[in-house]
């Protein structure tokens, strides 16, 4: 069965323009899973197409456990914005927050969903400034494998979205996450090769889910809403990927931290898994 994420206390939300703002949420403990759907470790780390550079990741997680404020972020299109969970607090990207909440209860954070619905990462660069960076994000997920064409031009735009995020002042750690259909498709192979470059770490519900449901132990309809957004499993299931990558990285840099000086933490930049 996948695992629950933590309960927490409400918290500040704050939303991008057109963005579903969603304010004093509070985290269901035990939603209901349907129980052919099993996350187990092999699954959870095929999922990580790549593990990424976590320099940044730790920063963010070094600041979070000395209770100092931290701004976590998502954008992209409407699985992101949170179609068509039954709840906001069923939402992926309340889950994860939600992981931080659990991770640094006494850090103060705030929210920031700047999902919108139909757009892709052409549309995101135009709002980036006004609905993200002006926020000062610490830690990021980008989200536009349903919306964005399977075009170099796109590939472009999605790379000059990451460039700009990774350049602000706050120096954010970003995570590229790619959805699904229900049928599989995604532009996530026209995405990675952006992420690669970058050395970002990169989650897909593709390489998690989609060799469950070819074997039969799993209907892609039990995850799904329609032919494109996920249900409240569905959502459910994206944040245990994320929150699978975050809490490796909190292992890693707790790990380095506690091994003889001189270690180096994890050590797994661009490797999967």
């Amino acid at each position: 069965m996948l695992a629950v994420l933590a309960s927490v206390v409400p918290a500040r939300v704050a939303s991008g323009r057109g963005a579903s703002g969603i304010a004093g949420a509070r985290f269901p403990g035990k939603p209901r899973a349907h129980p052919t759907c099993i996350l187990d470790p092999q699954t959870l780390r095929r999922a990580v197409v790549q593990y990424g550079d976590d320099e940044r990741l730790w920063e963010v997680l070094r600041r979070a456990e000395a209770g100092r404020p931290i701004v976590i972020a998502a954008i992209g299109g409407s699985v992101t914005q949170g179609a068509w969970a039954t709840t906001p607090e069923r939402t992926y990207v309340n889950r994860v927050f939600g992981w931080w909440r659990a991770a640094f209860p006494n850090a103060p954070m705030t929210l920031i969903n700047a999902g919108i619905g139909r757009t892709d990462s052409l549309h995101g660069n135009k709002r980036l400034e006004r609905d993200l960076l002006r926020c000062r994000p610490d830690f990021v997920i980008t989200e536009w494998a349903n919306n964005d064409a399977i075009t170099l031009e796109m590939r472009a735009s999605y790379r000059r979205l990451l460039t700009r995020i990774l350049a602000a002042p706050s120096r954010p750690a970003v995570l590229m996450l790619f959805a699904m259909g229900r049928d599989g498709s995604s532009s996530e192979d026209n995405q990675v090769p952006v992420g690669r470059e970058l050395g970002l770490p990169m989650v897909s519900l593709r390489e998690a889910i989609l060799p469950i449901e070819r074997s039969g132990r799993m209907d892609p309809k039990h995850r799904t809403a329609d032919a494109v957004h996920p249900n409240d499993l569905g959502h459910r299931i994206i944040a245990r990927l994320v929150v699978h990558r975050l809490q490796s990285g909190l292992d890693s840099l707790r790990a380095g931290e506690a091994a003889p000086s001189g270690k180096d933490p994890g050590g797994r930049a661009g490797a999967r898994g």
